[in-house]
């Protein structure tokens, strides 16, 4: 999806805790469309992606080797700026990698 010209662009600096400086880039693109699949249309269901890439600040290298992304669907989507998209994303993050460790050890 990074070839295509993204609707907005953001670049937020962080600080680990460990005091590592970060340089998260952000990119969002509006009014994306699912392809239709077994007989289901998707024509109208909009939604949008933002994608996430997170660099070490001072060398600019990757710090993960995958770009993460998170799609934003709804009638308020068109409200909330990118940055608020990826702070909600960053909490919903930590529950994730809970969940998943929880169904694994079960």
């Amino acid at each position: 999806i990074y070839e295509k010209q993204a609707d907005e662009f953001a670049e937020i600096e962080k600080v680990t805790k460990k005091g590592r400086r970060l340089r998260i880039e952000l990119r969002r693109w509006r009014a994306m469309k699912m392809r239709s699949k077994a007989g289901n249309s998707m024509k109208e269901a909009e939604f949008e992606i933002v994608g996430i890439r997170v660099l070490d600040k001072e060398t600019g290298k990757r710090v993960f080797t995958k770009d993460v992304f998170a799609a934003v669907v709804g009638a308020e989507r068109e409200y909330l700026t990118i940055e608020e998209i990826a702070e909600e994303f960053y909490h919903r993050f930590d529950l994730e990698v809970g969940n998943r460790f929880m169904k694994q050890n079960l």
